[in-house]
């Protein structure tokens, strides 16, 4: 679902008024692998249901699949997972290519077993 242009202040997507948001879970990193870079992403999920992931910051995860950036204007469709495990799953992911670090381990901070 592409957001509509009403929700584009000139800086940024105004995702959480367009999706009617109601909750978030940063997944992050700032312990990476030596060179490697710090992320923050979070989780969103929306009042229908359904959930993205949102790069917070606008660059931590810059090109990353399936991790929409509000500060982009052209990137005006996030995409959408059907649970919060899902999304989580993703960002979790992710943010370990990023980092350098290990995928399951930054689950266990972000789901029950």
């Amino acid at each position: 679902m592409q957001i509509d242009r009403k929700f584009w202040d000139g800086k940024r997507w105004q995702g959480h008024l367009a999706f009617r948001t109601v909750s978030h879970t940063h997944v992050s990193c700032y312990s990476p692998a030596e060179g490697r870079g710090t992320c923050d992403i979070a989780a969103v999920e929306c009042e229908d249901g359904r959930w993205y992931v949102e790069d917070t910051w606008g660059g931590d995860a810059k090109g990353a699949t399936g991790v929409w950036n509000p500060f982009d204007p052209s990137d005006a469709e996030p995409r959408f997972f059907d649970s919060e495990e899902g999304a989580i799953r993703h960002a979790a992911s992710v943010v370990a290519s990023i980092c350098g670090v290990s995928e399951a381990e930054l689950l266990t901070a972000y789901l029950d077993s």
